[in-house]
């Protein structure tokens, strides 16, 4: 007999997931990916102003902002 284990949202769950519990961890995700842009584009301008500087730090941050953007 399987068990059921309910959600913090009352659903029941048998070896499925929550769509509520699902949709709030993508909400969470997007949140902490959208942090880490805005802190790599602060990091690939830093020194140059509005613009991308070419130190060693802003081109790591310029790759990683284009890698990000290939996926």
């Amino acid at each position: 007999m399987s068990e059921h284990i309910k959600c913090r949202h009352g659903a029941y769950l048998d070896m499925q997931r929550c769509c509520y519990c699902d949709q709030e961890r993508i909400e969470e995700l997007e949140a902490e990916n959208k942090a880490l842009r805005e802190a790599l584009e602060v990091l690939a301008k830093l020194g140059n102003g509005d613009h991308y500087g070419n130190s060693d730090g802003n081109r790591i941050a310029q790759k990683a902002l284009l890698e990000a953007d290939d996926e």
